[in-house]
């Protein structure tokens, strides 16, 4: 399953790493950023920070996903 994440960046800002990467990061606008991610079954975690060109890092922001099938009813992954 895909989701497609989303958030504002500083115009400082000339790129964006999700995961520690910027493969499929675009920039919808100077100030936004966007990227798909495929998720894994279970717990998802998600880190982006914003760097500029001198190499000067924002904080990094983390969330968690969890992808849970409807069959799955005990989260084991097995249907």
């Amino acid at each position: 399953s895909t989701q497609t994440f989303m958030g504002t960046k500083s115009s400082n800002a000339s790129s964006v790493f999700v995961n520690n990467s910027t493969s499929g990061v675009t920039y919808p606008s100077p100030t936004s950023w966007q990227v798909v991610i495929q998720l894994s079954s279970g717990q998802n975690t998600i880190a982006v920070f914003g760097q500029d060109a001198s190499g000067n890092k924002s904080n990094t922001v983390t969330t968690n996903m969890r992808l849970h099938r409807l069959a799955d009813i005990n989260g084991d992954d097995l249907i």
